[in-house]
């Protein structure tokens, strides 16, 4: 009886669990639908607050957070009651007058009227409109007098039909300036096609004095993806054989991935790897997954970006400093202001703001700013849901899973721009482990990432405990992380393990895991200085704690030396030292030497290496040749060659009489609808150009990357998902005869897919160039209009007499109007579609 109540408990526990699952889920959709304005999701670079607190903005412009005003402040010189709903219109005797403030022009002119008493009175949504707060909330054809807003007063010339307000700056609405540019969203393009990525290699040793040689092995590994609109379907496999066994061929991963640009969701089906947080572990399922992802929006931030807000007294230039440089300079009107997405890199850092008016005159603020990439704006919601059953021997077995049924679920929230909520859950049949925490962006005192959570194992409990610090004051840099485990506390990526003679799972949690870098940097020197300190006690007693201390110099000609020096505090016996310095040689400073001198317990060791990196061009090439001496010689020489087919590979190492030689070859296959192409690996996506001319020069990013091929096209294997990117030809190279509507495009293709872009350039197959003279024998002025039978418009003389005419038959008559005369010209006409046909000088008679 109690074990059949402990099983049902056990079912209803995993039932439970998955409607948690779907409730989460469900939550995070409506909690993310809430928070969006387009699209399910935020209007292109904004972070919004909460959108009860807000007010559609006028104009389209920022609205200002916490407040249901807005700073809708019209483009100079436009009307601001005419882009407001129920603006001027709602006021009767409407007067049309200019605004000042503080006796000082913002370019605007508004609606008010003038009450039975003298005194004026404007709507609500005009107020707003020209950067007044209106107290209290109503709809924005309210009329409110101007008297009742505190600290407002005004004059009224009506001579000069203006209105000069003076109210308290805390009464206005800041103008804001973004600091960051906002992107507009573009949509991703997928076309329908196939891309197959290579990577073979193969390995020979031959031993030197015996006079024999032995293959060593050669394996492919293969990354195959079919994709369309409908998703991309991803397969990889090795296959190979080396001298320990036969041929084999693995399957790694079949995945299909389907993702949602609009709400930045990504659902793939198959073998994934579940999502997870800091102090969470990942686990690989053959299941299904639905997660946030935010890479498919490239136009969003994320992370909470630090503002600046100021008063300016009068109009004047502002010029905004980040850690000493200068990053804005903006001309602002008198009154408040907002600087907002600071494009703020490191954690912590200084801004200040000079405000520099018509005088010369300068007055500066200076603000400390605080910034983590561990934080989700306000109201951002990030989440991974996974289901499915355990993947084993991943990488040997094609086909080896578990049997029982897990779940897990990971979300984070940005409750606040410095604070992020954090949650985790997993389980399967008889194990349930979740957990709560979050991300402190505590000021000057760094980011504070903690959480806890607890594990119930068929009854068997135990808990974590998770703490990170992270700081930084000017140079300085600290991280410091610790993990604890209590009772008998496991996960999923611990239980789904295989357990060792002493039946301890081999994958489960540490006891311990310890972590304390710190790193400082001299400026004034170019030198820099780590420290390092790690813990890990394993659950067998097995325990590390390696201490490392590293200092890097920086010298003259981009010569650099390093010397480091570890030991295991836990084993003494495991220690190290090194010394080293690199050089680059030539010209370009392409190449590069380097050597280095090591001591460990093991003895010691040295080398020195000579090398050249091989770039992303088309024919570029590397090398590398090094020698070592640790108690043996060793030589190796290894090299890598980029053709726009594939990258090839080969090396030879000598030791101890043997010579080992290897070679390798990375490339893909492609298929589109524009036909069939072979080059250079994809690791994301694709693009193939179609110039439809052959060896036309094309350029991504304006860096040129290759010419055309025979037929006109041109494959791309560098291209960015989801981030637009401007692909051009050059249109001087296309010959006379061609005809182009555009030389440039902007494309942004969908993950691991791949778009085909036609510039649709064709040859006019019937068109010449006609050199006509006139009776003297001398060329036709510029300018000179020429006209054909049934052409409705005429072509005009360029220079040396040349014209290009179109819409050729085999005999065709032209006539020029010379100096208020006719004259005419009659010539026969054959195609040419290689070349560009020249006809004349042809006597304009």
């Amino acid at each position: 009886m109690m074990a059949q109540s402990k099983q049902r408990y056990r079912c209803n526990s995993l039932g439970g669990f998955l409607v948690f699952i779907i409730a989460l889920l469900f939550g995070a959709q409506s909690a993310f639908a809430q928070k969006t304005v387009v699209n399910d999701l935020p209007q292109a670079g904004h972070l919004l607050d909460d959108p009860k607190e807000q007010t559609p903005a006028p104009g389209k412009v920022d609205a200002l957070p916490g407040n249901a005003e807005t700073d809708g402040l019209p483009a100079a010189g436009h009307l601001a009651d005419g882009l407001i709903e129920g603006g001027a219109a709602a006021l009767s005797n409407t007067l049309q007058l200019e605004v000042l403030f503080n006796g000082y022009k913002v370019d605007l002119v508004a609606g008010f009227s003038q009450r039975p008493d003298g005194n004026l009175a404007s709507t609500r949504s005009e107020l707003a409109a020209i950067g007044i707060k209106v107290p209290g909330k109503g709809p924005g054809s309210e009329v409110i007098a101007l008297l009742s807003i505190p600290t407002l007063k005004y004059q009224f010339d009506e001579l000069g039909q203006t209105i000069d307000i003076h109210i308290a700056d805390n009464m206005r609405i800041p103008k804001h300036f973004n600091l960051i540019p906002e992107e507009p969203l573009m949509e991703a393009q997928s076309d329908l096609g196939a891309v197959l990525n290579y990577s073979a290699y193969a390995a020979a040793d031959t031993y030197l004095y015996e006079q024999k040689s032995d293959f060593s092995g050669a394996s492919v590994n293969l990354d195959g993806r079919a994709f369309s609109r409908f998703g991309v379907f991803q397969q990889t496999a090795s296959v190979g054989t080396s001298i320990y066994s036969g041929f084999a061929a693995t399957r790694l991963n079949s995945t299909w991935t389907y993702s949602d640009q609009n709400s930045a969701q990504t659902y793939r089906a198959g073998d994934v790897v579940s999502g997870g947080l800091n102090w969470t572990r990942s686990v690989r399922l053959g299941g299904a997954q639905a997660q946030r992802d935010f890479n498919l929006r490239p136009d969003l931030i994320t992370t909470p970006l630090p503002s600046l807000q100021g008063t300016a007294a009068v109009p004047s230039t502002m010029d905004v400093y980040l850690n000493g440089l200068k990053s804005y300079s903006q001309e602002v009107p008198a009154g408040p202001f907002e600087v907002t997405r600071l494009p703020v890199i490191s954690s912590q850092g200084t801004a200040r703001v000079v405000l520099t008016d018509t005088s010369g005159r300068q007055t500066a603020t200076e603000k400390p700013i605080y910034n983590s990439a561990l934080l989700l704006g306000k109201g951002f919601f990030d989440y991974s849901v996974d289901l499915g059953f355990a993947r084993r021997s991943y990488g040997t077995a094609s086909f080896d899973y578990g049997s029982e049924l897990m779940a897990l679920a990971s979300a984070r929230y940005g409750i606040t721009d410095f604070l992020t909520g954090e949650a985790h859950i997993e389980g399967k049949h008889d194990l349930l482990t979740g957990g709560l925490g979050g991300v402190l962006q505590a000021g000057p005192f760094g980011t504070i990432n903690a959480a806890f959570a607890a594990s119930d194992n068929a009854g068997d409990v135990g808990g974590l405990a998770y703490g990170a610090w992270d700081f930084q004051y000017k140079d300085l840099l600290v991280h410091a992380s610790s993990t604890r485990t209590f009772g008998n506390y496991i996960d999923l990526a611990g239980a789904t393990s295989i357990k060792d003679a002493n039946g301890i799972f081999t994958s489960a949690v540490p006891r311990a895991v310890d972590q304390v870098t710190l790193s400082y940097g001299f400026p004034t020197m170019n030198a820099d200085i780590g420290l390092s300190l790690s813990h890990i006690l394993m659950v067998n007693g097995t325990e590390t704690a390696p201490l490392s201390l590293s200092v890097t110099k920086s010298f003259p000609h981009e010569i650099s030396a390093f010397a480091s020096a570890y030991v295991d505090l836990a084993n003494r016996s495991n220690f190290g030292a090194a010394v080293g310095l690199s050089m680059p040689l030539g010209k370009a400073h392409d190449i590069n030497v380097a050597g280095d001198a090591s001591y460990d317990n093991s003895g010691y060791s040295a080398s020195a290496t000579a090398f050249k990196q091989m770039d992303t061009s088309y024919g570029s090439y590397g090398w590398r040749v090094a020698e070592k001496e640790n108690g043996t010689h060793d030589l190796n020489a290894s090299g890598t060659y980029r053709a726009p087919q594939a990258v090839f590979g080969g090396s030879l190492e000598a030791n101890r009489g043997m010579l080992q030689g290897k070679a390798s070859m990375e490339g893909s296959v492609v298929a589109t609808r524009a036909g069939m192409f072979i080059g250079n690996a994809i690791p994301d996506s694709f693009a193939v150009v179609n110039a439809g001319v052959p060896n036309i020069p094309v350029s991504y990013e304006n860096r040129f990357v290759g010419k055309t091929n025979s037929s006109g096209k041109i494959l791309l294997t560098q291209v960015r998902a989801y981030h637009p990117s401007r692909v051009s030809i050059d249109a001087t190279s296309l010959p006379l005869n061609s005809n182009v509507t555009e030389t440039d495009k902007r494309i942004a293709p969908h993950e691991m897919s791949g778009v085909v872009v036609d510039f649709g350039v064709q040859k006019e197959s019937t068109a010449a160039l006609v050199i006509l003279k006139d009776q003297t024998g001398a060329f036709l002025p510029a300018g000179t209009e020429v006209t054909m039978a049934d052409h409705k418009e005429p072509f005009i003389m360029g220079y040396d007499g040349q014209v290009y005419v179109t819409d050729l038959t085999a005999r065709n008559a032209l006539q020029a109007q010379l100096a208020g005369k006719t004259c005419q010209a009659a010539f026969d006409y054959k195609a040419d579609a290689n070349a560009q046909t020249v006809i004349g000088p042809l006597a304009c008679l």
